[in-house]
């Protein structure tokens, strides 16, 4: 009881502000511990092929999120050029216990195969 009307004051407030500041400094640490990094997008040297690195900032982050997240991010290159993520090569360090997790992708950015016109498909029927 004596502790608690103690708080009443300007202590009290001060440590309710503390405590406060505390718990959102604690929750953004934690979830920052489970972001997911990944690095650049490297061309590799051959025409339209590159790679990818994407680590876990966390110890929950699954390899198989890692690797969706990582394939996702190499779509969504591709198609901002115009193009289709093709041939995935997917790797990782084979992370276990408290190692976090990395997953490597080389891919290539292929042009997106364009429908036959089907007019162009009755005058070449035709020709035969």
């Amino acid at each position: 009881m004596r502790f608690r009307l103690a708080l009443r004051g300007s202590l009290g407030r001060h440590l309710r502000r503390s405590a406060g500041a505390a718990l959102v400094v604690s929750t953004l640490a934690g979830l920052a511990a489970c972001t997911t990094t990944t690095g650049p997008i490297i061309p590799t040297g051959e025409p339209n092929r590159y790679t990818l690195t994407s680590r876990s900032g966390g110890l929950t982050t699954s390899w198989v999120q890692l690797k969706s997240q990582a394939l996702d991010r190499a779509r969504e290159y591709c198609t901002s050029q115009g193009l289709k993520m093709t041939d995935p090569d997917v790797s990782s360090n084979h992370a276990t216990g408290f190692t976090r997790p990395v997953t490597y992708i080389t891919f290539t950015c292929s042009p997106i195969p364009q429908p036959k016109n089907s007019q162009q498909d009755q005058d070449s029927q035709g020709k035969k």
